[in-house]
């Protein structure tokens, strides 16, 4: 075996222990901000607007309710939905 050859077969180098550590933190954390992204953006978010929605309706119901105007209500069974909600 020539010198370089030896070299070469003992340069041998690794990851620095607290730096793996770090990355691994770190990747964790995207991953689990990510998550909750995406958790928030398909069930949290849809959610609070489909109550809100259904807090906004019960709200002009209850309104065309105490004017007397509730059949003129622009939705189909105004009763039965005010029951509902």
């Amino acid at each position: 075996m020539t010198q370089t050859e030896q070299i070469q077969a003992h340069d041998r180098t690794s990851l620095a222990r607290p730096w793996v550590i770090r990355m691994v933190v770190i990747i964790v954390v995207l991953v689990g901000f990510g998550g909750w992204g995406l958790y928030d953006a398909t069930m949290k978010y849809p959610d609070r607007g489909r109550r809100h929605a259904e807090a906004l309706e019960l709200e002009y119901l209850k309104a065309a309710q105490r004017s007397g105007r509730l059949f003129e209500a622009p939705i189909f069974d105004p009763k039965a939905d005010l029951a509902v909600l």
